[in-house]
């Protein structure tokens, strides 16, 4: 049963200046667990308050206005890893900001089952739903071997009937595009894209807006842009960008980070969405609380955004950076400000409005 949907209107200019190219390779690499992240043992999820914690009406009550943008976020279990630990993780995750979200995402590798009771749950407590689903092989998907599966993912789209967010193959430019034969020849990739996109189409999806998102650091390089599947196949544009210092790499800024894709997004005329994003935690210098503060800075303004989707979690590939937005009492009362903005006081009812 449809929801009632509330209109809004995006506004299709970007207020963002081309921003200086990064100098070294450890702003963006790929956190995303596509399979269960290791256990954390060892780590502690910070128990840390901030008072006067707002209600969920403080944000998300204006959801009828033009211009707010959705606030989302991927939160790692901090307890086990089945359904009910990750329903308890995203409860968590909004009492600690003190609002509820307005878009979660769910990894699922290419060939794991998706689990829809919980990604119905989602839907059923008003929260937007981002499907981040991983890609394979060209061979295993091309030779049409996985059409019965691709069938059943399109089938299982259609069947949440609601508007969602639809993210295949997300950072092919990254680790899993040289891991699986796409470097040398991007081209394969819309190929892939587009194979497993007209298969949707056959099996009328219509509730699904197809979300590409290399990483930033690579519309550094000029390499990203390359692994566009073109305008007619994609519905949102994005792009993931992270803070790894001091875990690894060099401190780097918020314009540095993404800079380079904000000049390319520029010329495209799709809404805009930061998939994923995160800081690592710091050695005392502020860097964290500062990297939040500049992320509301630099995208709070910008008419085009659909939203911001945090990765809150330590980084699953042995790198162990601390990205939860609570790893210390600053870092969580940073990132409070930025949940808190008025400007991410989106509603599901926007991904609806896309057309």
């Amino acid at each position: 049963m449809k929801r009632c949907i509330v209109a809004l209107v995006l506004v299709f200019s970007l207020i963002a200046t081309a921003c200086s190219s990064t100098t070294g390779n450890s702003s963006t690499s790929s956190s995303s667990p596509d399979t269960a992240p290791p256990p954390t043992a060892g780590v502690s999820p910070s128990t840390s308050t901030i008072p006067g914690t707002p209600d969920e009406t403080s944000v998300g009550a204006g959801g009828g206005e033009a211009g707010l943008a959705l606030l989302g976020a991927w939160v790692g279990p901090r307890d086990g890893f089945g359904d009910e630990a990750r329903r308890q993780a995203i409860l968590d995750h909004e009492e600690a900001i003190g609002r509820k979200l307005g878009l979660v995402n769910e990894f699922f590798r290419f060939d794991l089952e998706w689990s829809m009771d919980r990604l119905r749950w989602h839907l059923d407590r008003g929260t937007g739903l981002m499907i981040s689903w991983n890609g394979a092989p060209a061979t295993s998907i091309l030779d049409g071997s996985s059409d019965d599966l691709i069938r059943q993912r399109a089938v299982w789209t259609r069947e949440l009937d609601e508007p969602l967010l639809l993210r295949f193959f997300w950072e092919p430019d990254a680790a899993k595009g040289e891991r699986w034969g796409y470097h040398d020849n991007p081209a394969l990739y819309e190929e892939v894209w587009r194979y497993v996109r007209a298969i949707f189409d056959e099996e009328g999806v219509t509730n699904a807006k197809w979300v590409w998102t290399p990483t930033t650091w690579h519309f550094g390089t000029g390499f990203a842009p390359m692994f566009y599947p073109g305008d007619d196949v994609v519905d949102v544009i994005g792009a993931d960008g992270y803070l790894w210092a001091p875990c690894r790499g060099s401190i780097e800024t918020a314009e540095e980070v993404f800079g380079p894709f904000l000049a390319w997004a520029k010329d495209r005329p799709q809404p805009i969405l930061v998939a994923e994003w995160g800081a690592a935690l710091d050695n005392g210098d502020g860097s964290k609380q500062q990297f939040f503060d500049a992320v509301l800075d630099l995208f709070g303004p910008m008419d085009r955004l659909l939203g911001l989707v945090v990765f809150d979690a330590i980084d699953p590939n042995n790198e162990r950076c601390d990205m939860r937005i609570d790893s210390d009492a600053t870092s969580l009362e940073a990132y409070r400000r930025l949940a808190n903005d008025p400007r991410f006081g989106a509603t599901a009812a926007l991904i609806a409005e896309l057309g």
